[in-house]
């Protein structure tokens, strides 16, 4: 029994080839990622609809379509920790990965399960616009327009 037990955290050390395997240590090792091969949902859409709400200092998302919990809290020296579970969205693979089950200490809250409202502002780019006088075109319509005609 003790060296089953062994054996099973033994693995994880070694990468498995999961897929869109990373750093991170697969528990259950090669059984696990065959699991994980049946149930990832590839070349799939970021999430659209996030249910989320606040309890004190705690954050908790949802994802309704692709069962994710997504809870976050704050630790010392600016960090995060996170708690997930569910089918977790990898950006980088645009994949569903299932099972997914985490807790770390992390930098920044999860970006893709961020609403519009939470995220950064971004600076706008200048505003253009083409003035157009009475007796001249814009630029736009003068380059749509056809050459002007010779007069005999």
């Amino acid at each position: 029994m003790v060296s089953l037990i062994a054996l099973l955290f033994a693995l994880p050390v070694v990468g498995q080839g999961c897929p869109h395997e990373g750093p991170d240590h697969r528990l259950l090792g090669r059984m696990g990622c065959q699991i994980q091969r049946k149930l990832t949902i590839e070349h799939a859409h970021p999430p659209r609809t996030i249910w989320s709400f606040h309890l004190l200092k705690v954050s908790v998302k949802i994802d309704p379509k692709h069962p994710h919990l997504l809870v976050e809290w704050p630790a010392r020296s600016q960090k995060l920790w996170r708690f997930r579970a569910g089918y977790r969205w990898d950006a980088n693979a645009k994949a569903y990965i299932f099972p997914a089950l985490a807790l770390k200490k992390v930098d920044e809250p999860m970006p893709e399960y961020q609403t519009n409202s939470q995220q950064p502002s971004r600076p706008k780019p200048p505003f253009s616009a083409s003035v157009a006088t009475p007796g001249s075109t814009s630029l736009s319509s003068a380059n749509s327009a056809s050459p002007p005609k010779p007069s005999p």
